[in-house]
């Protein structure tokens, strides 16, 4: 009962802060959030997860107008009390799933942020220098988390995440203000052109924790950690350096770019579990190549494995 009156107590002062902080009304993405919260609280696995949800959309909502750094130390206090009240992977999960949720919604309805994703979605290809740039950073953190999860694919990796998510909002709106410090030209130098940063970062953790979220099967979180890092930017360098015919589906697409991601996938999937998974390495590929705005491809790749995996676990 305790913990259930404080998450209504964190759920409240969130919304009028946010309508404080901001001088408006709620607006359409702060509607949904505010549903989706409620369907996290009904669920009845962590009254916690409510305002989490909707403290990650609400930070989200202000980034990049000095405004998120309050709701962080909201989503702090959140992500601490949770730690020590239940510490329990399946806990953990609901939490990292409604952070993720919380960034998802944003991205997807809010209009500044839309307009964002728009123009790093319209930009894509535009800048090869940047882009191998990217490739290299997104195939390097695959690499590095595939290495270090099978050691820590427990409930203290689960809250590990909710905290990055937190650490990456921080270090965000940082950065968006102090453009001239060396660790700001850094970031933007990976930033396609008139992008702010970290607009796909967020994508990809949002696409993370709700992966995480979703699943316990550490083979499944692995191989939609592959296809988003590593086998996503060999499709972007082959269909970039490579000249094949377009995809009839996503003409920004190529059939090359689609084979680059589609085989590795494959081979990685077949290396961790044999062939049981094979469904989800070609499903992941083809989610990619047909990805586009306002979706982006690290948010789709994980909800489309998860998807393939419900099914595979009917039949």
């Amino acid at each position: 009962m305790q913990l259930l009156l404080l998450s209504f107590t964190l759920w409240l002062i969130s919304i009028l802060f946010y309508m404080y902080a901001m001088r408006r009304n709620l607006n359409i993405s702060t509607v949904i959030s505010l549903i989706f919260s409620l369907l996290f609280l009904f669920s009845g696995l962590n009254p916690l997860s409510m305002p989490v949800e909707l403290c990650f959309s609400l930070a989200m909502n202000t980034l990049y107008r000095r405004s998120s750094i309050p709701f962080l130390v909201v989503i702090a206090i959140c992500s601490i009390i949770q730690f020590y009240s239940t510490y329990s992977a399946i806990s953990m999960q609901v939490f990292l799933l409604a952070a993720g949720t919380g960034m998802a919604v944003s991205m997807i309805f809010n209009d500044e942020l839309k307009k964002m994703a728009s123009v790093n979605d319209s930009t894509r290809g535009k800048n090869p220098v940047v882009e191998k740039r990217r490739d290299i950073v997104q195939i390097a953190s695959g690499v590095l988390f595939i290495l270090i999860f099978p050691e820590i694919s427990n409930s203290l990796s689960y809250s590990g995440m909710v905290l990055l998510g937190v650490i990456s909002i921080f270090i965000l709106d940082i950065l968006s203000f102090n453009v001239q410090n060396g660790l700001s030209k850094m970031v933007s130098s990976l930033e396609r052109p008139d992008v702010p940063v970290g607009i796909g970062s967020i994508w990809y953790i949002s696409g993370l924790m709700i992966l995480m979220g979703l699943t316990t099967s550490t083979d499944i979180i692995l191989i939609g950690v592959f296809a988003m890092a590593i086998g996503d930017s060999l499709a972007t360098i082959v269909g970039m350096s490579i000249r094949t015919i377009r995809l009839p589906y996503s003409r920004k697409k190529s059939l090359g770019g689609l084979m680059a991601m589609m085989i590795p996938t494959l081979a990685f999937a077949y290396l961790i579990s044999g062939m049981t998974y094979f469904p989800l390495a070609i499903g992941a590929s083809l989610v990619e190549s047909a990805s586009g705005y306002p979706l982006d491809d690290n948010f789709s790749i994980p909800v489309g494995i998860i998807v393939i995996s419900y099914i595979l676990s009917i039949f």
